[in-house]
């Protein structure tokens, strides 16, 4: 590990309000500690999850995942394939962003969709 990196058991702290991992950060970049802890709780609420990670000299990314439901009354489009509507879907796809457009498209033809992941 690197010295200047802050050990990862620390990192859910990111996430409580009024908290940062390294004091120092505030007083050179400015904040409150507020914005991942708001985040962190609309994702909590949304029935998600947060993540985070780091690495000294590159930066931080962090993530956040949820589940919606396409909405009911979405038009299908003219052209897609209507014989597929109300059928059954069994969705195995380990990407995230194409599980989560995969299963959108599959509700909007009102298919029943069910996933696997790997």
């Amino acid at each position: 590990m690197n010295p200047e990196e802050p050990p990862k058991d620390r990192f859910d702290r990111l996430f409580q309000p009024f908290s940062q991992i390294d004091s120092s950060t505030t007083r050179q970049y400015g904040g409150t500690g507020l914005g991942l802890a708001i985040a962190n709780q609309l994702t909590l609420l949304m029935g998600g999850e947060m993540s985070v990670e780091s690495e000294v000299g590159v930066g931080s990314t962090f993530t956040f995942m949820i589940s919606t439901v396409a909405d009911i009354n979405t038009v299908i489009p003219k052209e897609w394939d209507l014989s597929l509507v109300g059928k059954r879907i069994l969705i195995l796809e380990d990407n995230d962003v194409s599980r989560e457009s995969l299963t959108i498209f599959a509700q909007i033809l009102q298919m029943e969709v069910r996933l696997i992941w790997v």
